[in-house]
């Protein structure tokens, strides 16, 4: 990363609650994809472009001591937190883990479709600038959801995509 994010400690858990919550993660990312118009798209276009993704494959649910819900890796593909889902408002459609993904797989598509530097900071910026633009985690209803914005002021979305993308 290009700047170092630090969040406090999970509390340990047996192996029986990490399994479970495993289970609970691959559940939520099925229903996520199942109902993901965009995220399908995004699989749909990298298929067509020679970057065939096999979603069973390529997302995996795991513990995070990332301050995130999802990463992505050009080694391990998606990486779902799935400590961090209980932060994700879960709701009967499943809709922020599905722009969560969507985010992470716009990451995998600018990685399918250029040769950009992971590490270089300002081609980073540009792929964070795009998964914010196109991810729909700038939409008017996240954002009055979380307090963010009481109105749709002009500007707001470039707004919104540079506080995401930093």
């Amino acid at each position: 990363f290009c700047i170092d994010h630090k969040m406090e400690p999970e509390p340990e858990q047996t192996k029986e609650e990490l399994e479970i919550e495993k289970n609970q993660c691959y559940e939520q990312v099925t229903i996520a994809l199942s109902r993901g118009v965009l995220a399908n798209h995004i699989l749909w276009s990298m298929q067509n472009l020679g970057c065939p993704v096999d979603p069973f494959k390529f997302f995996k649910c795991q513990p995070c001591d990332v301050p995130a819900v999802a990463h992505y890796s050009r080694e391990l593909g998606i990486g779902i937190c799935q400590n961090h889902l209980k932060y994700v408002s879960t709701t009967k459609y499943n809709l922020p883990l599905q722009q969560h993904i969507a985010h992470e797989l716009i990451h995998a598509y600018d990685d399918c479709t250029t040769d950009y530097d992971l590490t270089n900071c300002q081609q980073r910026a540009c792929t964070e600038i795009r998964a914010n633009n196109l991810s729909g985690e700038c939409s008017f209803k996240n954002e009055y959801a979380k307090g963010k914005v009481s109105w749709w002021p002009k500007g707001h979305q470039r707004e919104c995509v540079k506080r995401r993308a930093m």
